[in-house]
């Protein structure tokens, strides 16, 4: 009886990294959205927030930064039910246009579901 206890302590220690490690990217919250000003906020300030993005680009425009975040239904873990009505996949994509004095020129965040 004793193993089955230690089994069962194992499970639900390992539950919530196994569910943590279903999404991926960086996920920029509403609150980071909106805090982030067009025509004052930097490079820096926005990496400083969200942390590096997932992608970079350098043009003779200025730069671009892309966070990307997705991840499995978090409904879809419910026992039984779960994996037969939430089978979508959430995506969210933001990017951060700078022009070339580093400065925030425009930004755009949306979001989709595959698979409901």
């Amino acid at each position: 009886m004793r193993k089955s206890n230690l089994k069962a302590q194992g499970v639900l220690l390992l539950a919530p990294l196994a569910l943590a490690a279903c999404a991926t990217g960086t996920n920029i919250t509403q609150q980071q959205y909106e805090s982030f000003e067009e025509g004052q906020t930097t490079v820096a300030e926005v990496i400083q927030v969200a942390g590096e993005p997932n992608s970079r680009q350098e043009s003779t425009r200025g730069t671009f930064l892309f966070y990307r975040h997705g991840g499995k239904d978090k409904r879809a873990y419910i026992p039984i039910i779960g994996p037969l009505l939430f089978r979508g996949l959430d995506t969210k994509s933001c990017t951060f246009q700078f022009g070339t004095n580093d400065v925030l020129a425009s930004k755009n965040c949306s979001t989709a579901s595959y698979g409901r």
